[in-house]
């Protein structure tokens, strides 16, 4: 599981609900539901994790960035995970944390 970074802080609400409390000056998350592709099983990220992606975080190497892919998938573009730069897609952040949810 990736550690929440410190600006960040999570709060877990009754009946699953989640949500964050950011500092003021702190803008950009947003969620995304991962696909089953599992490339990133040892990171905990499995099919219908919650990624959180910070857009205001920069690109770093050997960290899980997120970018656009050129596919569409019922009117919208998909993301997607490297640790490495892709040539030709656009970057859109970095994951700060991963949920998984088991029913």
């Amino acid at each position: 599981m990736i550690n929440l970074k410190e600006e960040h802080k999570a709060l877990v609400f009754e009946n699953g609900i989640l949500g964050f409390y950011r500092d003021a000056d702190v803008d950009g998350l947003f969620c995304v539901i991962a696909n089953g592709d599992n490339n990133y099983l040892k990171f905990g990220i499995v099919e219908n994790s919650l990624l959180v992606v910070d857009k205001n975080q920069a690109f770093e190497q050997d960290k899980l960035n997120v970018f656009q892919a050129n596919k569409i998938v019922n009117g919208e573009k998909q993301l997607k995970i490297s640790f490495s730069q892709l040539d030709g897609f656009p970057y859109v952040g970095q994951i700060v944390m991963t949920v998984n949810q088991y029913s």
